[in-house]
């Protein structure tokens, strides 16, 4: 009788855990149904390529930062080459504003992190002296001096078309300033007998076809002097 008892006990509960067992694979079975697997592989696909396209993006940006920074080393290069020995005040103070206005312009660009405005000036500047020197060597005019290639003024181009894109980017209010400067280095090669005035001329409606051509306005914000009969500060704008 009791072996009977044991071999029954013995029966139901192998019964028993066969039938738990086989239930427990049902549920995993059916709950396996439910899960979307496709909506996961599109979830994994998504997370891919958004993963791809920040890596595509950063490239990009560092291929942009590269081309600026080659064409704005290539414009201070051929400007630095261009510059002459000084020989009186005049010709000095020409020379010096002749390299302080481009590297103002671009001081300009690094303060409003206007990174547009900085290709736009290193392309204006490459296209001022592209033009320029192109002209000096297929029109060879001797300087009032004495020397070769007087026209048109190089430092005269180079001036304006930085004049041309500071009022371009950034308005009247640095254009003004920055057209003055420009001014007095072109009367700085007439005045030291570098150039005629014909190639200053010219070199100044190259450069300010050259700016023209690349500048477009800033539309971010800007910080403007204010000047008035009884005060002085400063004013903010923005455009849209």
């Amino acid at each position: 009788m009791y072996k009977i008892f044991l071999v029954q006990t013995v029966f139901f509960c192998d019964v028993t855990f066969l039938f738990c067992g086989g239930f427990r694979n049902f549920i995993v079975a059916e709950a396996v149904k439910q899960i979307d697997f496709s909506g996961i592989a599109n979830v994994a696909q998504k997370h891919e390529r958004t993963i791809m396209k920040k890596n595509n993006n950063t490239d990009m940006r560092n291929i942009k930062n590269r081309v600026n920074l080659f064409f704005m080393t290539l414009f201070f290069c051929l400007v630095l080459i261009d510059a002459a020995q000084a020989k009186d005040g005049i010709e000095t103070a020409g020379e010096i504003l002749h390299l302080a206005l481009p590297a103002s312009a671009a001081g300009l660009t690094l303060v409003f992190k206007d990174r547009e405005g900085f290709v736009q000036l290193s392309e204006a500047g490459t296209l001022t002296l592209g033009v320029t020197y192109g002209m000096k060597y297929a029109i060879d005019v001797r300087r009032p001096n004495g020397g070769d290639h007087s026209f048109p003024s190089a430092h005269t181009s180079t001036s304006f078309a930085t004049a041309e894109f500071i009022r371009g980017r950034y308005g009247w209010s640095y254009g003004i300033p920055a057209y003055v400067v420009a001014s007095f280095v072109g009367y700085s090669r007439v005045k030291s007998k570098q150039h005629h005035t014909c190639d200053v001329i010219a070199g100044a409606v190259i450069g300010m076809g050259s700016g023209y051509l690349f500048t477009t306005p800033y539309n971010g914000w800007q910080i403007q002097p204010l000047v008035g009969s009884s005060f002085y500060g400063i004013g903010l704008s923005c455009g849209f």
